[in-house]
């Protein structure tokens, strides 16, 4: 897993595949593992 740093905060994020990106975005409180069917 990669991370970035904006504004004093980090921000995980996977890169998987290859083409045009998709940014997946889920509500407060949940975990990347929610969206373990998807990808």
């Amino acid at each position: 897993m990669s991370e970035v740093f904006h504004n004093c905060s980090r921000i995980p994020y996977l890169r998987l595949g290859a083409g045009e990106p998709l940014v997946l975005i889920h509500g407060l409180g949940e975990i990347k593992e929610g969206w373990e069917n998807y990808y």
